[in-house]
């Protein structure tokens, strides 16, 4: 039988979201032998200055690209959150990937549950 865990996905270390850089960053990577819903994700701006944020859902084997971009250059307002819904399945490998305009101006929380 297949067991559900509710649970904010991409945990940083003692942190409660990960921060992002101005590079292509993995937010989260499914386990093997496991699949992922992701339900809800929020962006925290920590600075004075508006930034975009852009994501992809990346299928295993697969690189950033048009196809797979999730969220297009979105304005998250200075020392503001933006709170997204996001109904999204992940297979095992599967990845949701973030890049900041300004690196390490934004935390995301991704909220889910995985399935094994």
């Amino acid at each position: 039988m297949a067991t559900e865990t509710l649970k904010l996905l991409n945990r940083a270390g003692s942190g409660m979201a990960r921060a992002v850089g101005s590079g292509e960053t993995d937010l989260y990577t499914c386990p093997a032998s496991t699949v992922a819903v992701c339900k809800k994700m929020i962006i925290c701006n920590v600075t004075a200055t508006d930034v975009t944020v852009n994501l992809w859902h990346v299928e295993s084997g697969v690189t950033t690209s048009d196809a797979n971009q999730i969220l297009n250059t979105r304005t998250i307002p200075a020392n503001d959150s933006v709170f997204i819904d996001m109904p999204c399945i992940l297979t095992a490998t599967d990845t949701i990937q973030a890049l900041c305009s300004t690196n390490l101006a934004v935390s995301i929380a991704l909220y889910g549950s995985e399935v094994v």
